[in-house]
């Protein structure tokens, strides 16, 4: 595993690109210094990055059901939830939520506000369970940074499992999802510790290989 060592500068410059896709209008950069003296504790968190549509939540959830000792951590977030979303991956906030809290990190997709909790992450680490969050890019370089021994999964999908998980979504977000399928995940998948192949009708198989690399 290597730290990303990503400066401020380097990372607008991420987010000027991001930006240009105009879907990314707002991505914060976090000062996360009381992190400083849990950054050890790092190697328990787990962050599932790649395509939408590869079935990251589906397999955070049965990681974390089979496995009562990991915690999968929600992400925050301003949008409306939709009729197929279990518990698990986001807590639904109104917008002006996020003008009077802190956050680990915060962005802006597609209209919408996603962040990640700093009091839920931090009382993680605390606790010493293992942690798996699903996470956009940027998320997962920002944990990687803070916390050193972060592990950046990667979960690549073949294409056809990943447009039959899209059009089963909201027309709202589907441009979006398209342009994220047209290479926006490069960066995700070169700054990852693993890369683990979900294919369809092999759920079980990527599931083991995950929980493999948390053992």
């Amino acid at each position: 595993m290597r730290k990303l060592n990503i400066t401020k500068e380097e990372y607008d410059e991420l987010t000027r690109e991001y930006k240009k896709t105009g879907f990314y209008r707002e991505i914060i950069y976090p000062d996360n210094e009381e992190f400083s003296n849990y950054s050890e504790l790092g190697s328990n968190i787990f962050v599932l990055l790649g395509i939408s549509g590869a079935g990251k939540t589906t397999i955070a959830n049965t990681i974390t059901e089979k496995n009562k000792d990991i915690f999968h951590l929600p992400r925050i977030t301003s949008r409306e939830k939709r009729k197929y979303e279990g518990a698990g991956e986001y807590i639904f906030k109104n917008k002006n939520y996020f003008k009077n809290n802190d956050f680990f990190s915060l962005k802006e997709y597609a209209s919408n506000y996603y962040a990640i909790d700093k009091g839920l992450l931090l009382n993680s680490l605390k606790s010493d369970r293992k942690v798996i969050l699903v996470a956009g890019t940027y998320e997962g370089f920002i944990l990687k940074d803070v916390l050193l021994p972060t592990t950046l999964i990667y979960i690549d999908s073949d294409r056809e499992l990943a447009n039959q998980h899209i059009i089963n979504r909201d027309s709202e977000v589907k441009s979006c999802m398209r342009r994220s399928l047209q290479g926006l995940d490069e960066i995700s998948k070169y700054f990852s510790d693993y890369i683990v192949v979900n294919r369809k009708n092999q759920l079980d198989k990527t599931i083991m290989k995950i929980e493999k690399i948390m053992d």
